[in-house]
C-alpha cells in the first residue's frame, strides 16, 4: 500500500464518514495533508518527466489574450462542486501547498448544469451538453431528445485536421468520454459506446474498461482491430507500456474490468498509471500535432467517492486530478498557443465544508442541481469571463474560439400537412438559412432558426440546408405518419452504433 494511501486510512473521521446509507456529518483533522503532499509530489515528478516545468511562472494575460488557441484542454472534474475544491484547498494550504486550480485564473465563471429532463443532470447528459451545445435527457449521449444526432467539437475538430484525445480514470465507454464520440440514447450499453469510441478516430484513448474492448458479448475484439493499419494504435496496459510509447496513436486500457483502482486503494508497486501521468503523455503525444489538438481529461472518480459520501476518498481523487490540473497549467504556461478549462459536470453529494473547523456533512448520495465552478487559463480565456454560463454554452465557446466547423443541424416538427423545419448550430437558431425539400427552395429560416413548409406528403423527403460559413446540413425523414398528430423528428432513430469497417 503506498504512503499516500497510509495517510489517508489513518485519518480520523466519524465513522458515518464511509457509510453511504444516508446523510453524513464528520471532522477530519490535518492527518489528511500528508496524503495531500504526498499525492502532490508526484505531479512534479510527472511534469519534469514530460519536459514540464512545474516552476515557471505565468504569462502575462495579455499575451495570453493576443492570439486564438490552437490547442484546447478541458478538464472535467465528475462531481466536483465548489465544496469539493474548497475542501481540497484547506488543506494544501495547511501544508504550504499551491492548488493548482486556483491557479487557472485567467477567468471564473460558474455554470449551471440542468437536462433536458431533469433538474438533476447525470453525467451523460451533462458531457453531452459541453460537448454538442444541446440539452438531452439523462442517460443518453450527444443525440437530442427528438433523436436527432449532433455533432461533437472533438467530432468538429478532427474535421480541420486536429489531434484528439480523451483521458480518464472511468472506463473508455463511461458516460463522459462517452459522449464526445458516441450518440446514443442508453449511456449503459457500454459494447456499443465502445464500437462508436473505435470508430470516432480520437487519437489518444487513456482509461480503464477494457472489458468493452476484449471480452464483449457479440465476441468482438476491438484491440485487435485497433492494432490493424486501419486504425494504427498501440495498445498498452500498463504506466510502462504508456511510458515506453513517444509518438503515434495510443489506446491505453489499464483495468480489465472498470475504472482505475482508486487512489486510495493503489499499491506502492501499482502498474496502472494516474491521472497525472495519463494527461502528461496525452500531451506529449497531441502536441507533436503541428494543427493543434483537442483533448479532454476527466477525474471520473470523485463522482464514485462523493456517491459513497466518502470524504477521504473524494480528497484523494481531487488531489489526483488537481495533480492533472498542474500538468496541463505547466504546458499552457510553456506553449501560449493553448487554452485550459477546468469544469465539472455536476457536484455529487450535497457536500458542506467548514474551512474553519474541518467540519464537513453529505446531504445526498446522487447528484444535486448545484451550479459548478468553471476556470480558464490561457488564450481566449476571457470568453468564460461571464457572471453565469450554461453548460450548452461550453461547447460554442471552444468552437468558436478553436475556429472548428459550424454545423447546421435540422429537426422538424409537423402538423397535419405542414413541417416547421428549425435550424441550429451547437444549439443556437441559425437565420438565414436556405432550406431545401427534395431540390426545390422552400424559404429561409427566421430569427428562430424556422421554417415552414406546407405541401408534406407521405413519402420520404430530402432536406438540405445550407447558409455561407456552415457546414451543409442534410437529413433524410420519413412523411408516413398520422397527419393528424405533430411529430416532432423522430423518424431519425439514434444510430446502434457507427459502422466498424473490417480489419485491414
Amino acid at each position: 500500500m503506498s504512503q499516500a494511501s497510509l495517510a489517508v486510512r489513518s485519518l480520523i473521521v466519524s465513522r458515518e464518514a464511509i457509510r453511504p446509507r444516508r446523510p453524513v456529518t464528520g471532522t477530519i483533522t490535518s492527518t489528511v495533508a500528508r496524503m495531500v503532499a504526498a499525492v502532490a509530489a508526484a505531479a512534479v515528478a510527472v511534469a519534469l518527466a514530460a519536459g514540464v516545468s512545474a516552476g515557471w511562472g505565468a504569462m502575462p494575460v495579455a499575451a495570453q489574450e493576443a492570439a486564438q488557441p490552437k490547442n484546447i484542454i478541458l478538464m472535467i472534474g465528475d462531481g466536483m462542486g465548489f465544496q469539493q475544491v474548497n475542501a481540497l484547498r484547506t488543506f494544501k494550504r495547511a501544508m504550504g501547498l499551491k492548488l493548482a486550480m486556483d491557479e487557472v485564473d485567467d477567468a471564473r465563471t460558474t455554470m449551471t448544469t440542468r437536462s433536458a429532463d431533469s433538474a438533476v443532470t447525470d453525467s451523460s447528459s451533462a458531457a453531452a451538453a459541453m460537448a454538442t451545445g444541446y440539452k438531452t435527457n439523462n442517460k443518453w449521449m450527444s443525440i437530442t431528445p427528438d433523436r436527432t444526432v449532433v455533432p461533437t467539437i472533438l467530432e468538429q475538430a478532427e474535421k480541420i485536421g486536429k489531434s484528439t484525445g480523451l483521458v480518464s480514470t472511468a472506463p473508455a465507454a463511461h458516460a463522459t468520454p462517452g459522449a464526445f464520440v458516441s450518440h446514443i440514447t442508453n449511456r449503459d450499453d457500454f459494447d456499443t459506446i465502445a464500437l462508436e469510441v473505435l470508430a470516432s478516430g480520437v487519437d489518444v484513448l487513456l482509461a480503464g474498461g477494457r472489458n468493452n474492448f476484449d471480452a464483449r458479448r457479440d465476441g468482438l475484439d476491438l484491440l485487435e482491430r485497433a492494432r490493424t493499419a486501419r486504425y494504427r494504435y498501440t495498445c498498452v496496459t500498463t504506466a510502462a507500456e504508456l511510458k515506453a510509447v513517444t509518438t503515434g496513436r495510443v489506446l491505453g486500457l489499464f483495468h480489465p474490468t472498470g475504472g482505475l483502482t482508486r487512489m486510495m486503494d493503489r499499491p506502492a508497486d501499482t502498474t496502472e498509471p494516474t491521472l497525472s501521468e495519463m494527461t502528461a503523455k496525452a500531451l506529449e503525444l497531441l502536441s507533436q500535432d503541428d494543427d493543434g489538438f483537442f483533448l479532454m481529461v476527466e477525474g471520473g472518480q470523485i463522482d464514485w467517492e462523493c456517491h459513497s459520501n466518502n470524504f477521504v476518498g473524494m480528497i484523494a481523487e481531487m488531489a489526483e486530478f488537481d495533480n492533472a490540473v498542474r500538468v496541463a497549467l505547466d504546458f499552457v504556461r510553456s506553449h501560449p498557443n493553448t487554452l485550459l478549462i477546468v469544469a465539472a459536470d455536476h457536484e455529487t453529494g450535497g457536500l458542506s465544508f467548514d474551512e474553519r473547523t474541518g467540519k464537513f456533512s453529505w446531504s445526498s448520495t446522487g447528484h444535486t442541481g448545484a451550479n459548478v465552478p468553471v476556470m480558464a487559463e490561457g488564450a481566449g480565456a476571457s470568453a468564460f469571463a461571464v457572471a453565469l454560463m450554461d453548460n450548452t454554452e461550453m461547447a460554442r465557446k471552444i468552437a468558436a474560439l478553436g475556429g472548428y466547423p459550424r454545423p447546421l443541424v435540422i429537426q422538424y416538427e409537423r402538423a397535419g400537412a405542414s413541417v416547421t423545419f428549425t435550424v441550429t448550430s451547437y444549439g443556437v437558431p441559425v437565420e438565414g438559412a436556405t432550406v431545401e425539400v427534395n431540390g426545390t427552395i422552400v424559404g429561409t429560416t427566421d430569427a428562430k432558426g424556422q421554417v415552414t413548409w406546407s405541401n408534406a406528403g407521405t413519402g420520404t423527403i430530402s432536406v438540405k440546408v445550407t447558409k455561407e460559413g456552415f457546414e451543409e446540413g442534410k437529413r433524410e425523414i420519413s412523411m408516413a405518419v398520422n397527419l393528424l398528430l405533430p411529430t416532432p423528428g423522430l423518424s431519425t432513430p439514434a444510430p446502434a452504433a457507427a459502422p466498424l469497417p473490417e480489419a485491414a
